[in-house]
C-alpha cells in the first residue's frame, strides 16, 4: 500500500455541523431526491446539495456506488455554482452579506464534490491502492473530477481575494501524487460534464502557473486572461522530482501550501515553467502599444494586454522574492490610499488647490488656476488615514489587514503609501 494511496482519505476541508438528508446511495432512490429538489428556489437547492454532500461523505460506501452516486448530482451541482456566481461575480468589493454568503456556499459546493470524488477513489482502490479490474475509467474518472473541483474552488477564491479553505491545496496535490504513482496523469480523460477532455497533468500544472502568476495582482477580468495563458502553457511545462534549472518553482508534494512554498527539497517537485518564461520575453508588441501576441505553439497564440503582460513577468520574476521567509508580527501601522492621499500627507497636508496656490504665488508659470483638476473643493480633496494590522512582512512586501468596521474599498493594483505610528 503505498503512502500516496493512504493520504486519499484523510485531509478534507473542515465543514460546519449541517443538517438535512444524505444523497441516497440506491439509483432510484435518488433519482428520486433529485426530482423533488425545489428547482424554482435556486439557493434553497444549492443549499440541500451542500448539505446532502456533507452528510454522505461520511458514509461508508463501496466506490463505484459512490462515483455513480456522484456523476448525477454533479451536473445539478455545477448548474446551481453557475446561478450563485451570477448572484457575486463582478460585483463591488466587499461584497454585501447575502452575496458574501452565495460565495461561500459556491466554494463549499465545489470543495465538498472535489472530496467526494476523492474518497470515492480511495474507496475504489482500496484496500491495496491499485485499479480494480475494468474500473481503470472509472478511478482516472474520480481523479480528474476531485481536481478539477479543488481547481475551481482556488480560482474562485482568488477572484474574491481571499485566502483559501483549509485542505484545498493539500486534496489538490494528493490527487496529482496519487495519479502520477498510478501513471494516470497523461491519460486523455473525457468529462461529459464539461464537454471536453483533459489530462490530470495538464489542469494540475494549469492550476500551479495561476498561482505562481499571482492572481491577487489582477482585476476579475485579468485572472480570466492569465487562466487562458496558463492553459495554454500548462501541456508544455513539466513537473519533475528533482531540478537544477533555473525557471523552476517548488511544488508541494503534500503540504497544504500553494506553489512556491518555502519546504525542504525532499518535501517538493519542481516546475520547469521555461517555455512561459521564454514566450513572454519575446512576446510581441503591437504598434499602438495595448496589447501583446504571446506565441504558445506554432500558429497559436494569446493576446494580452500590455498592463497584464507586465504584470505576469514581474510576478514570475518576483518568485524568489515571495520565498523570502517571513517574519510574523501583530503592530498596526499607518495606511494612506491612492497618489492623491499620498500626495495630501507628502505635501504637508494640503489639498491640490491650496499646493497649486502656494506654488502660484511663488512664481512658477504655467498654471491655469481654472483648470478642472485642481478647482475642486476642498471638501472633495478631504483625506484621512487608516490603521491597519501587519500580520507579516519580508523582503518581498508586507500582508495588511484592516479593520471591517472601517469600510475600505480597494480597487486591484492601488498604491498605499505606509507609515509607522507615532
Amino acid at each position: 500500500m503505498s503512502v500516496q494511496f493512504n493520504r486519499l482519505s484523510s485531509g478534507f476541508a473542515a465543514m460546519e455541523v449541517v443538517q438535512g438528508q444524505a444523497l441516497p446511495a440506491e439509483s432510484r432512490a435518488l433519482k428520486l431526491w433529485l426530482d423533488n429538489l425545489p428547482r424554482g428556489n435556486a439557493r434553497e437547492m444549492a443549499v440541500m446539495l451542500r448539505n446532502g454532500l456533507a452528510l454522505g461523505i461520511k458514509a461508508k460506501m463501496e466506490g463505484s456506488d459512490r462515483y455513480n452516486q456522484l456523476e448525477p448530482v454533479r451536473a445539478d451541482i455545477i448548474d446551481s455554482i453557475t446561478w450563485l456566481e451570477r448572484q457575486f461575480l463582478g460585483s463591488p468589493l466587499p461584497l454585501t452579506h447575502d452575496r458574501l454568503a452565495n460565495a461561500r456556499l459556491a466554494l463549499q459546493l465545489h470543495t465538498l464534490l472535489a472530496d467526494s470524488y476523492r474518497l470515492a477513489c480511495f474507496e475504489l482502490c482500496f484496500p491495496n491502492g491499485a485499479i480494480p479490474l475494468l474500473k481503470s475509467t472509472m478511478v482516472g474518472s474520480a481523479l480528474q473530477r476531485s481536481l478539477w473541483h479543488y481547481q475551481q474552488a482556488l480560482v474562485l477564491t482568488w477572484k474574491l481575494y481571499q485566502t483559501c479553505a483549509e485542505g484545498v491545496w493539500q486534496g489538490l496535490h494528493r490527487v496529482y501524487q496519487f495519479a502520477l504513482s498510478l501513471k494516470l496523469e497523461n491519460k486523455d480523460i473525457a468529462d461529459p460534464g464539461l464537454g471536453r477532455s483533459m489530462r490530470i497533468h495538464d489542469l494540475y500544472v494549469e492550476t500551479a502557473l495561476m498561482s505562481l502568476m499571482n492572481p491577487f495582482a489582477f482585476a476579475q477580468t485579468e485572472q480570466d486572461q492569465i487562466r487562458a495563458l496558463a492553459k495554454g502553457f500548462s501541456p508544455r511545462c513539466s513537473i519533475q522530482r528533482f531540478s537544477a534549472l533555473e525557471h523552476t518553482a517548488k511544488i508541494p508534494v503534500d503540504a497544504d501550501l500553494p506553489v512556491d512554498a518555502d519546504l525542504p527539497d525532499d518535501e517538493v517537485a519542481y516546475l520547469q515553467n521555461a517555455t512561459l518564461i521564454s514566450a513572454l520575453e519575446h512576446a510581441v508588441v503591437s504598434d499602438d502599444g495595448g496589447q501583446a501576441e504571446v506565441e504558445i505553439t506554432r500558429g497559436q497564440s494569446q493576446t494580452l494586454h500590455i498592463s497584464v503582460l507586465k504584470k505576469v513577468r514581474r510576478a514570475l520574476g518576483l518568485a524568489s522574492a515571495r520565498g523570502f521567509p517571513r517574519i510574523y508580527d501583530a503592530y498596526e501601522i499607518e495606511t494612506i490610499m491612492a497618489i492623491s492621499g499620498i500626495h495630501y500627507f507628502a505635501a504637508g497636508r494640503l489639498d491640490f488647490e491650496n499646493y497649486i496656490q502656494n506654488l502660484s504665488q511663488m512664481g512658477n508659470q504655467g498654471l491655469s488656476m481654472a483648470a478642472d483638476w485642481i478647482s475642486m473643493g476642498t471638501d472633495a480633496q478631504a483625506q484621512r488615514s487608516l490603521r491597519a494590522k501587519v500580520l507579516d512582512h519580508s523582503l518581498g512586501g508586507y500582508r495588511l489587514q484592516w479593520s471591517a468596521d472601517q469600510a475600505l474599498r480597494i480597487r486591484v493594483g492601488e498604491i498605499i503609501g505606509l507609515n509607522t505610528i507615532r
